[in-house]
């Protein structure tokens, strides 16, 4: 049986997952989620996934959620010696470093931000 992605197309960390399947060669079973009418937060869903994120990927029982655990789960269990996600600790840390750049990267950039924006409406005070 194929894994099931719950997902929304107009998500770019949804389609980075279709990606990787498509490039592993796994085919995945598609679950549209209608966002705009919350399907995300009804209770079939948050059991799979209580953080009621997409995409989530149901997998044999397992639920894997946040696209790039999906993608390193997908990687790890269908191709497992695919240069996608390569198994040398060298290597894989290159991947991994490219995967994660971006969470020390918006991190700060969003805290100042929001600092910014608390600081000036202060003002208004």
């Amino acid at each position: 049986m194929a894994p099931t992605l719950y997902l929304s197309r107009r998500s770019p960390p949804c389609r980075t997952v279709l990606f990787v399947a498509k490039l592993l060669n796994v085919e995945l079973e598609e679950v549209e989620l209608d966002m705009r009418n919350k399907a995300h937060l009804k209770p079939d869903f948050l059991k799979l996934n209580p953080r009621h994120s997409i995409p989530t990927l149901v997998d044999n029982g397992v639920s894997v959620w946040e696209s790039r655990a999906i993608a390193q789960y997908l990687c790890n269990k269908y191709a497992p010696d695919s240069p996608l996600y390569p198994r040398e600790p060298e290597r894989r840390a290159r991947v991994d470093t490219v995967l994660n750049w971006d969470l020390s990267s918006w991190g700060p950039a969003l805290r100042n931000s929001l600092v910014s924006i608390a600081e000036s409406s202060a003002s208004f005070d």
